[in-house]
């Protein structure tokens, strides 16, 4: 597996971010994690985390602070961890953020439904508050 299996090419621009935000060894221990799973493994992570935006999308009318829409967000972090070994709450409220604040993440998620992304970041806050009681 190379980094192109890692990162589509529409995607390598992040990786140099990623090492300025979380630095070099987080992305190469993160790299290493992927590479060490396979291409299976990485597609089904990637179908899973799919998987779990589709149902956000079923749910946006609900309360982010809905059980359902919690136990969505459960999923969607604990699939995170494909990616990244151990994910600090801060760090999944960070990238909450980053889905509503940053035009591409936001642009990531507006495709499946108009709101999605805000939506998304006020559910993973909310949910980052109750697992940090």
């Amino acid at each position: 597996m190379n980094q192109d299996d890692i990162y589509p090419s529409d995607n390598l621009q992040y990786r140099d971010e990623a090492i300025k935000r979380w630095g070099e060894d987080s992305v190469k221990k993160s790299e290493a994690r992927i590479e060490q799973a396979g291409p299976e493994r990485l597609r089904q992570a990637n179908m899973e985390g799919e998987a779990i935006v589709g149902k956000l999308v079923d749910l946006m009318e609900a309360d982010p602070a809905s059980d359902k829409v919690q136990q969505l967000i459960e999923r969607f972090y604990q699939n995170k961890h494909f990616y990244i070994e151990e994910i600090p709450l801060e760090m999944f409220r960070g990238w909450g953020q980053m889905y509503a604040a940053d035009p591409r993440f936001r642009a990531n998620y507006e495709k499946y439904a108009e709101g999605l992304a805000d939506f998304v970041s006020e559910a993973i806050s909310i949910y980052c508050d109750s697992k940090a009681k």
